[in-house]
């Protein structure tokens, strides 16, 4: 289970405000405490970053809230995806490998993907490669299918777990990257449990963002609610 954020402005600050929001959530999340032993997101943490000049991959198996780490510097348009990682007990851990987002391509486009929400190894295909994740799976539905036809097979074979995605996909014939966002989860008796998985908007002076309800406890207010189960581009 994880904490993540999608951004889509040009202002450098919301970016990183952002950023340290996710980073206070990591630390200590609120909503997880409500229900769970475990109350931080510490196996690691990355980001996608797309300007016009660059285009940024950081991943690494530090804490972000330990990680002694500066944001690259960008002016312009900015398309990014960040993700603080606290591994499935039968996930692995240690090495920055396992780190989100995940990035794989094809002849047509790039992909990175964020996930919150765990896919248990029981679940994949027989012949899945035992040292690859299940959100590596979606990834490959995603290169393999499309954006739309990727998640839609992803729900269809996952159907009863909990699976948020952040997607960014990079065209390889377009100038402007797209974020798409999926605000799923299985709803249960548990109002914290449902709230933790629960994914928000909110429109910013200088951008968009969609983001984990822990922000909402951590310097980001006045979110809505996306809505549930349907891919939004953001």
């Amino acid at each position: 289970m994880c904490r993540m954020f999608a951004y889509i402005g040009d202002s450098y600050s919301e970016l990183n405000e952002l950023y340290r929001s996710l980073a206070k959530s990591a630390k200590f999340d609120e909503i997880r405490a409500g229900f769970s032993s475990k109350d931080n997101h510490r196996d690691g943490w990355g980001y996608a970053i797309y300007t016009q000049d660059h285009m940024y991959h950081y991943r690494t198996e530090r804490a972000i809230f330990e990680d002694d780490h500066r944001l690259p510097k960008f002016k312009g348009p900015v398309w990014a995806v960040f993700h603080a990682r606290s591994a499935a007990d039968d996930s692995p851990i240690g090495g920055s490998m396992f780190s989100h987002p995940f990035f794989a391509a094809s002849d047509k486009e790039r992909i990175f993907l964020c996930q919150n929400g765990t896919i248990p190894r029981r679940m994949l295909p027989d012949g899945f490669p035992k040292h690859k994740m299940g959100t590596e799976y979606v990834l490959d539905n995603l290169v393999g299918y499309g954006v739309r036809a990727g998640v839609k097979r992803s729900i269809t074979e996952f159907k009863g777990t909990n699976t948020n995605w952040l997607i960014m996909r990079i065209g390889r014939d377009a100038t402007k990257p797209s974020i798409y966002c999926l605000n799923r989860y299985v709803k249960t008796d548990n109002p914290d449990r449902n709230e933790y998985y629960t994914m928000y908007q909110k429109r910013l002076p200088h951008g968009r963002a969609v983001f984990s309800s822990t922000l909402m406890k951590n310097g980001v207010s006045g979110g809505s609610v996306l809505p549930y189960s349907k891919l939004v581009r953001i």
